[in-house]
């Protein structure tokens, strides 16, 4: 996380930009509509199409969000860690 509470994104992620472009243009919206429909502001939209990494992960997800696009996280560990969160959130050891 960087000094303003913004999350930097991997480099390979740049990409994520074009993808935001390519879904806003075939939902026939202007940066200014998605930007109105997330409720972020139009330099938002324009930074993240032009590739920023460094942007704040929830914003960004309104964005996302707003286009119909889902993110899930992978990793090797992530039934053990989804385990360890519902027992530390008390919902018990859920199933395997």
């Amino acid at each position: 996380m960087d000094d303003d509470g913004s999350e930097r994104l991997p480099e390979g992620t740049a990409g994520l930009g074009r993808v935001v472009r390519f879904h806003r243009k075939v939902a026939g919206l202007t940066q200014q509509e998605l930007a109105d429909l997330a409720g972020v502001g139009t330099v938002f939209v324009r930074e993240v199409e032009k590739g920023k990494t460094t942007v704040r992960l929830s914003t960004l997800l309104r964005v996302l969000g707003a286009l119909g696009i889902r993110l899930e996280w992978q990793s090797p560990l992530r039934k053990i860690c989804e385990e360890e969160v519902r027992r530390a959130d008390g919902e018990g050891p859920g199933p395997r």
